[in-house]
């Protein structure tokens, strides 16, 4: 397809403007916020040697980025070349001005501009199924396919946004859907074949991401297994650990009784009291063993397993509140050996005034999300023309298939981050109502 002079004009002054405010963008949050977690990211980077704690698939990727500068400054371009690129697609989908208006706004919303100059894999996820999200919708809207380069682009983006969060999986399904359907069109049974053939890409790149980095096992999934287990123990009375932990660490029944929250396991995990929950790392044998108890406590109790879960959701969400902390956004760097300091500028204040303006506010929680997420599913038949009401589907969708599995695999109360990708799918779609609301009432007409 040729591409007229005027169209040719408006992208170029498109890519200018974003060109200039992505610059403004990392200029006030550069070298880009790092927590503890970050800084380990890096140190395996800098170390070329990785660990399954978080997913070697970021860590290599700032490895390769550590070839252009150290530090973390590589990695925060990458990230906002994803959000600016995201809103360069999404601008140059339509040339209407109250499109320009709506998407100018999404951008500087206080939830979208919280995390992406924070060098975390919740910033790598949400940022690249935003962009993957971006190119399928500007094909839709051009009433095209997605050519090669898209194409590729597009499904390196869902896998890797689909790997360097492994809980993300249920989220890239609907995305992979829409990927199919845009290149098969009517065609089902091709549109089911391209993705269930990117949606396997994803499934190996998270069965081989280990593998192949030679990742050593540190994470501790026995700390889920143990958060239950002391759950059912403490309402019901019963010992419910398995023999081998009495023998490896004096497992201490009335410590975890008396600590216990259904909101997190944490600070029992990590205590100050020299409690030793399990050996580190766990051994084979005793994490299968554990993972049998575990399973059998919950089809013994499966009614105080769920009320427990339950309870701990709530105050994931922050409908119930364990603690005061609460993060939502980043904008520091810890003490650290390498030397990375934030200073900030006058730039800076420019971005992250806004947001802390809006700190206490309904929508800097997680329960709002949820509820936003909920509400938009009854809007969907609101969108008469195919192309919208399948990106608006897929995003709330996406949202909603992150967001739930959490109910099972929570670990926190403090951390905002976890729903940034609800925040920008929700969002997403939300414009996408009201930009073809138009459309609607001309149907109904």
């Amino acid at each position: 397809m040729n591409d007229t002079p005027g169209i040719k004009r408006r992208r170029l002054w498109l890519s200018i403007v974003c060109l200039i405010v992505c610059t403004l963008n990392i200029i006030a949050y550069q070298p880009g916020f790092m927590s503890p977690d970050t800084l380990e990211v890096y140190e395996q980077a800098l170390n070329n040697s990785y660990s399954d704690w978080h997913p070697p698939v970021m860590a290599i990727l700032w490895h390769m980025l550590l070839y252009i500068q150290n530090g973390p400054l590589p990695m925060l371009i990458f990230q906002m070349l994803l959000l600016w690129g995201s809103i360069y697609l999404l601008l140059d989908s339509h040339k209407e001005k109250r499109w320009y208006i709506l998407i100018a706004v999404f951008t500087f919303l206080p939830f979208v501009q919280n995390f992406p100059g924070y060098i975390i894999k919740d910033s790598h996820m949400a940022l690249s199924l935003l962009f993957a999200t971006a190119l399928m919708y500007r094909a839709y809207a051009g009433n095209r396919k997605l050519s090669l380069l898209e194409i590729i682009l597009t499904a390196l983006l869902i896998i890797y946004g689909g790997i360097v969060r492994p809980n993300a999986l249920p989220a890239i399904i609907p995305l992979c859907v829409l990927f199919g359907s845009l290149q098969a069109g009517a065609r089902k049974r091709r549109m089911a074949l391209f993705s269930t053939v990117l949606l396997g890409a994803v499934l190996l790149g998270n069965t081989l991401q280990n593998t192949v980095s030679g990742a050593s096992k540190t994470y501790p999934v026995s700390k889920l297994y143990m958060h239950d287990l002391t759950g059912i123990f403490v309402k019901t009375g019963e010992d419910v650990f398995p023999p081998q932990l009495y023998t490896l660490t004096g497992l201490d029944t009335s410590y975890l009784r008396n600590k216990y929250s259904e909101a997190t396991f944490d600070h029992i995990w990590w205590n100050n009291d020299n409690k030793k929950i399990l050996p580190a790392p766990v051994p084979g044998a005793l994490a299968d063993t554990l993972k049998q108890y575990w399973a059998a406590a919950i089809s013994g109790y499966p009614d105080i397993y769920l009320h427990n879960r339950l309870t701990g959701f709530m105050y994931f969400l922050r409908l119930k509140k364990y603690s005061e902390d609460f993060y939502y956004h980043s904008d520091g760097i810890p003490i650290n050996k390498y030397g990375f300091k934030y200073h900030g500028t006058a730039v800076s204040q420019i971005f992250k005034d806004p947001i802390e303006l809006q700190g206490g506010m309904p929508y800097m929680r997680p329960w709002f999300w949820l509820f936003v997420n909920i509400a938009l599913l009854f809007f969907i038949k609101r969108l008469p023309t195919l192309y919208p009401r399948m990106i608006f589907t897929v995003l709330v969708l996406s949202s909603l298939f992150y967001i739930l599995p959490t109910f099972f695999l929570f670990q926190v109360d403090t951390d905002f981050r976890y729903m940034y990708w609800n925040c920008i799918a929700c969002t997403l779609a939300l414009i996408l109502l009201i930009y073809h609301w138009r459309d609607n009432k001309k149907a109904a007409a």
